[in-house]
């Protein structure tokens, strides 16, 4: 069934209203220059400006460290295909964002309408958004993904805020 993204990922945890502090997580290994320009993405005293109301999933997306760069200089570019289509493509499983990449970024998404796609043969898993829906998720063990993991695909980066930056050993 449809549903909104707090009750589409609740295997995954309640939604977190995130009102995070840079460094939290101590960006281990990500660098002093990036750490500072992540920063630079934070009010004062580090708490983040402006914060996406409702309906907001903490969630992680794993990457090079110069993607990360961009990505916090320049703000996410939407995939322009993929397993859900165009979109950025993020995790509610911090190890599957690991695998990604030597940098995870922790994330505020506000996932608006989502769909759940649990099959190849389904009719909107490429065209969710074209019919209304700002998400898509693949649930965990639906035999979409290889690995088994939750998948979230988001149409508009702008529901996407990056609370943190994690290096990955």
């Amino acid at each position: 069934t449809d549903s909104q993204c707090a009750r589409a990922h609740a295997s995954s945890g309640p939604p977190v209203a995130v009102e995070a502090v840079h460094g939290e997580r101590g960006n281990v290994g990500v660098g002093s220059v990036f750490g500072a320009l992540l920063g630079s993405v934070f009010g004062a005293g580090g708490v983040v400006v402006g914060l996406m109301a409702g309906n907001t999933r903490t969630m992680y997306h794993g990457t090079s460290l110069a993607n990360a760069d961009s990505i916090v200089r320049n703000g996410f570019r939407p995939s322009t295909g993929g397993m859900l289509g165009r979109g950025v493509y993020v995790s509610a499983d911090f190890d599957k964002a690991a695998e990604y990449g030597d940098v995870v970024l922790e994330l505020e998404v506000r996932c608006g309408k989502t769909k759940k796609i649990d099959s190849q043969n389904h009719p909107l898993r490429t065209s969710w958004a074209a019919r209304g829906y700002d998400s898509a998720w693949v649930p965990a063990d639906c035999g979409m993904v290889t690995s088994g993991r939750t998948e979230t695909c988001v149409a508009d980066p702008r529901r996407i805020r990056i609370v943190d930056a994690v290096g990955v050993e």
